[in-house]
């Protein structure tokens, strides 16, 4: 459950940083068509900023709605279901490029966020509540653990020699 939900909310966090330069000129050539024109680095800046941080408002919903989740229809239901938006929102992020839609990118974004917060509530609750009463402490310290090793894992990933090349050329 652990690596499921605080996993996943720290490779989303880490997962576009190593990646700024491609998605910016991925922007860049979308932007530059629809516009017919040149696209600003201001304009690229606040696209960039917008697209990081929508993040925070899916994360804000989904914690606010993740412990009444959790009371209303168990943790590991409120945990499952927080998977359906991981599994909206990653087809979502890997067609964005082919849609040449920054927009679409924002939507994934935007459901990351909700899966983290629902996950962030209900994860370190389920993992608390099922760990045998002399290992709970040690084991509640998993969720902060597994986000640490998620954001860790997606710098990694995103080093050009192993995944963090440019698909177009």
């Amino acid at each position: 459950m652990v690596f499921g939900s605080s996993f996943q909310f720290g490779f989303n966090i880490g997962v576009l940083n190593p990646q700024v330069r491609f998605i910016n000129a991925s922007y860049y050539d979308t932007l530059s068509g629809r516009k017919g024109g040149g696209v600003s680095p201001q304009e690229l800046t606040v696209l960039w900023s917008l697209t990081t941080a929508l993040m925070i408002p899916g994360g804000l919903v989904g914690s606010l709605l993740g412990g009444w989740m959790a009371d209303r229809f168990g943790r590991k239901h409120t945990l499952i279901f927080s998977h359906v938006f991981i599994l909206l929102g990653v087809p979502l992020a890997t067609g964005c490029v082919a849609a040449r839609s920054p927009e679409i990118l924002m939507i994934s974004r935007i459901l990351f966020g909700f899966n983290a917060g629902l996950g962030n509530c209900a994860a370190p609750m389920f993992v608390s509540e099922i760990s045998p009463y002399s290992l709970r402490g040690a084991l509640s310290t998993l969720p902060q653990l597994f986000l640490t090793i998620g954001i860790l894992m997606s710098s990694i990933f995103g080093l050009p020699q192993l995944l963090g090349n440019d698909i177009r050329q």
